[in-house]
């Protein structure tokens, strides 16, 4: 569904033309970036402009899904740039279009190595996955595991950081007793038939790379299957349903994080405290990072004009010739793949409330 969503628009924001910027996301992305162009807003827009959000809905996240909106929003030549999409495989998908139409992509938390080579108008938030599978074989290595049980989700993200996983943890030294694909239509029982063999191995971890609606199907047969294993789970699981951890379902998983939202970073800690007074909610690292790409969007068409080249050439820039964006999540700045440096933390979810129990998640230090 594309809609277009015209927020409040504050008093400067008279006859001009609006910035409109596309989105592409789930909830989660939609609220950050609404959240962005309020303040926007509320400031007065860009140089009088009302800041306009092109809404996609992602719930569809295949690639189909994907080459429709991608089709929609750059045909539209009122949109200036695209915050988008919600997962690697939509994100990889739209950019083909993105790029034959050179209109600028900002992909907040999509992390598939293949989208590297997408193209020049493709840029991320987050590291590609080579990096993600780096940190956990090292992490891993520090607990001396044993051997581990890898489960990973049979798409882009899951495939591509499941290959890079496997190299690292034979250089790790760390032995791999299982490996096992699913899809996410066969989740409980892909566990179950693959719980014997972590039973008889004694694996005293398992990895999981999928999403959270995935993890939500397998911990508890998992469980009760191995109930002695440690659970890490990639960054796929992040989100809303770990921080609520209703039911204490998820109390004891450990999983990769991009950002720490709980971060005392002053960026971050304003951020945080305006959502909150706001909504009453806590933001979620995804909601962070697209509150970020529609920021640094409004942020080059202010500084450097609202075409669709000059907001390219801003965005390259960045931590270039210009020095990188001042974000919620971190410095952004991109190298000559549209990647910025990799920066994860580990985190756990508690009774208490999810804990970051290693690295900050700050790009910028």
């Amino acid at each position: 569904m594309v809609r277009v969503a015209a927020l409040a628009a504050g008093a400067a924001c008279g006859s001009s033309e609006p910035l409109v910027i596309g989105v592409v996301s789930g909830t989660e992305g939609i609220a950050g970036a609404r959240f962005a162009a309020a303040e926007l807003n509320r400031s007065g827009g860009v140089h009088g402009r009302l800041v306009v959000l092109r809404l996609v809905d992602a719930g569809g996240t295949d690639a189909r899904s994907a080459l429709v909106a991608a089709e929609s929003l750059s045909h539209d030549r009122s949109v200036v740039a695209v915050v988008g999409h919600s997962n690697s495989r939509a994100s990889l998908a739209g950019a083909d279009i993105y790029n034959a139409r050179r209109l600028v992509q900002i992909a907040p938390t999509s992390s598939g190595i293949a989208l590297t080579d997408a193209g020049p108008y493709t840029f991320r938030l987050v590291a590609n996955d080579s990096h993600q599978a780096r940190y956990i074989a090292a992490e891993l290595a520090g607990r001396a595991a044993a051997s581990v049980a890898v489960f990973y989700v049979n798409d882009e993200y899951g495939r591509s950081l499941f290959g890079e996983l496997r190299d690292r943890l034979e250089e790790a030294g760390v032995v791999m007793s299982l490996s096992a694909p699913y899809s996410e239509t066969d989740v409980r029982s892909a566990v179950e038939t693959a719980a014997p063999v972590i039973s008889r191995t004694g694996s005293s971890d398992v990895v999981w790379l999928g999403r959270i609606a995935d993890l939500r199907e397998a911990i508890v047969p998992l469980r009760r299957a191995a109930p002695q294993v440690r659970i890490l789970a990639s960054d796929g699981v992040d989100g809303r349903e770990l921080i609520e951890n209703r039911s204490g379902l998820y109390t004891g998983v450990q999983y990769v994080c991009f950002v720490d939202v709980g971060s005392a970073r002053a960026p971050m800690a304003r951020f945080r405290d305006r959502y909150r007074a706001r909504t009453g909610h806590t933001p979620t690292a995804e909601l962070a990072f697209n509150y970020d790409a529609v920021m640094l969007i409004a942020a080059a068409a202010r500084e450097s004009g609202v075409r669709r080249r000059a907001i390219f050439l801003h965005v390259t820039s960045l931590g270039r010739t210009r020095p990188p964006f001042r974000g919620a999540t971190g410095d952004i700045a991109f190298n000559e793949d549209g990647e910025p440096p990799p920066s994860y933390c580990l985190a756990e979810v508690t009774p208490g409330g999810v804990r970051v129990r290693r690295g900050a998640g700050d790009k910028s230090g």
